[in-house]
Formats: C-alpha cells, structure tokens, sequence
C-alpha cells in the first residue's frame, strides 16, 4: 500500500524513468482487484507490451495520491465517484474512464469461531438484525472507501447504523477488513464477495441485498500525461481476455450506472 515515503519514491523514480517503449506502465488499483489485476498485468506483459509496475491501497488514498503527485498512468476505482472526482480535478482523461467490473457486499466470519455461526434462515439484515447484535464489526472507511460507504449505506437502509456504530471497528482498505476477521480482532465484518472468495478460513454468513446500497462499479481511466500503453491496457481491460480474467476471480458484469452524473467525493482538488 501507498504511504506518504512509497509516494515521495515513486515520484522520484516517475522523474527519472525515460521516454521509451520499456518504461513500466504503473497502475494504481483499489485494494480489492489485487489478485485480479495483477494478473491481467503479468498477461499484457506476456502479450509483449512491456512491463507494469501494480500499486493496490484503498481508491481514496490511491486516487489522492494520484492527485499530489504520484506518477500513475492507469487509476482503477472501486466506484465511479473517485474516478469522477480525478476527471474534475483535470487529472484523469474522461473519454478513457470506462466501467469494468461489478461486486457483492457479504456479511463474513471466522469458521474458526462457532460463536459467529447463524442459522441460514437468519438474516442478518432483515427485521431483528441477527448477526449484528454481539461483539465488534469491521467495516472499511465508511468515508472515504468505497467498500465501507457501500456497508455504511446498507447498514442505514436496514435501520442498523445506530445500533452498531460504536462497535464499528475501520479499516483502512476491504483486505484489511478481511484480514481482522481472519484473525478473530472482529468476529464479524462486511467485505466483498470477491475478497472472501480468496482465503478459506471465513465463512460468508449473508449476502447483502444489492437493494440496500449504490450500484458496486468498478472504473478504469488513464491519467492525462498517460502514454499510449495506459490505453493498449485499458483496451485490454475491457476485452474478452480481461474480462475473462475478471469472471475467474469472481468479479461481475458492471451494474448499469451512469459513470457522468458529476458526483464525486467533497475533496478539494489543489
């Protein structure tokens, strides 16, 4: 993950990288497409475009650190606003942003812990909150990641966020919201399908209702001073390869959403 030294090195190594077919291609990824796209990168190497350099953090700090400097070519969000929001502040090239996969929220927990067990005709978002009534519940940023605003929304809409406020514990990207519950620091926690689908020590206790939050889109732009390989890549992305590679790893179809409504998070550009 990106951190404030990560970002002053990558800016010096952007400075001194030439203008050549072999400079990486560095794409800024949210966390939960890790194992997705990286292997859509070591594939567009394969195919003889040169090699990439693959950095995964929560969208928000990877889209901020875009925005002060880090010498990213392609950005990949986990929803529409932070990719809206790079558009608006110049950085990101709108007729490139393109929508390329969907998700699932579940609710997860430890199968090395039988007290998160529920009984399958419990839900835990229906009418008496069953699964959300004891211990701690890890969530990410409810702010500012994606994955955290779309528990954050789900939560409100069953009338549960009161209840479980100050039991929240937040992360700060999904996988370490998996990694809590993995480890037992959250019997429970709100993940994407695709994250619990990578490790075989947690159970998925529900799905949660895609009614009860905003559409999960993925996005996918080049930055402005991008070079063509941002675009061979996004090209890539959207064809039947990578979308091929996408399904393996269990993400979906994107949902229909508009990717121009204008929305984008309340942080200021400069």
């Amino acid at each position: 993950m990106i951190r404030a030294t990560v970002l002053a090195l990558l800016i010096a190594i952007g400075s001194s990288l030439p203008s050549k077919a072999d400079t990486p291609l560095l794409i800024f990824a949210a966390a939960s497409m890790t194992n997705a796209v990286q292997e859509m990168a070591d594939a567009f190497e394969a195919a003889g475009y040169g090699p990439t350099i693959t950095v995964f953090d929560s969208t928000s700090r990877a889209a901020r650190q875009i925005q002060q400097g880090a010498p990213a070519h392609v950005f990949i969000s986990a929803n529409s606003q932070w990719a809206e929001w790079l558009v608006a502040c110049g950085i990101g090239d709108k007729a490139s942003r393109r929508a390329i996969a969907g998700n699932e929220l579940v609710l997860i927990g430890t199968s090395l812990d039988e007290s998160t067990a529920m009984a399958p005709t419990k839900s835990p978002f229906g009418p008496d909150h069953s699964g959300l009534s004891r211990g701690r519940i890890a969530i990410a940023d409810p702010i500012g990641v994606p994955a955290g605003v779309y528990a954050r929304e789900a939560l409100m809409a069953v009338k549960a966020w009161q209840l479980v406020q100050d039991r929240l514990v937040q992360g700060d990207t999904v996988r370490t919201v998996l990694n809590w519950v993995r480890t037992g620091t959250a019997p429970v926690g709100i993940v994407y399908a695709t994250d619990a689908a990578i490790v075989d020590d947690v159970d998925v206790l529900a799905t949660i209702p895609d009614t009860l939050h905003g559409p999960i889109v993925y996005e996918a732009l080049a930055v402005t001073s991008a070079t063509s390989k941002a675009y061979d890549f996004l090209a890539f992305l959207s064809s039947p390869e990578g979308s091929t590679i996408l399904m393996s790893h269990g993400f979906a179809t994107p949902p229909d959403a508009n990717p121009s409504d204008g929305s984008h998070p309340e942080a200021e550009c400069g």
